[in-house]
Parts: C-alpha cells; structure tokens; sequence
C-alpha cells in the first residue's frame, strides 16, 4: 500500500503573504513628476557629481538620478514634502 503524504501549508504563506518590493528607477523626469503628486515625500541624496532623489509612496519607492543643476530644477517644481539626507 502506497501512503501519499500531505504537507501543511503555514496559513501565511497564502495569499495575504506581504511580498517586500525593490524601488523602481524612472529615467524620465516627466514621469517622476507626475509620480510625485501622489508621494508622501520626497528623499535628496546629493553625491559628488550626481544627485538621487527618492519618492516614497504608498505602494513603491522610486527613484532617479540627476546631475545637480537639473536635481534643482525639478525639486523647484514637486510639492511633496522634501527631506536632505
């Protein structure tokens, strides 16, 4: 006689499990725009030739890479909050 063998699933492991994402980089500086009317807040990281700015949202984090002066120049017209790390 051939037994089968049932295995239990952990109730978390359905379809309620959180799955953590990675941030997305947009390259284009309209779309960031445009994904920044829906963020919380805005993230500058100036580095020494480039700068990175992150938008946090409810569901993802996104980010891009500018050079400084086109950093500034979009960071003039984002309304969200702005946090310099």
């Amino acid at each position: 006689m051939i037994r089968k063998a049932y295995y239990r699933v952990p109730r978390s492991f359905g379809v309620h499990h959180k799955v953590e994402h990675m941030p997305k980089e947009i390259f284009d500086q309209d779309e960031f725009l445009a994904l920044a009317e829906g963020a919380s807040m805005c993230i500058v990281k100036r580095l020494d030739d480039e700068t990175k700015l992150k938008l946090k949202t409810p569901r993802y984090l996104y980010t891009i890479k500018l050079e400084s002066s086109e950093a500034d120049a979009l960071l003039g017209k984002i309304q969200c909050s702005k946090e310099e790390v």
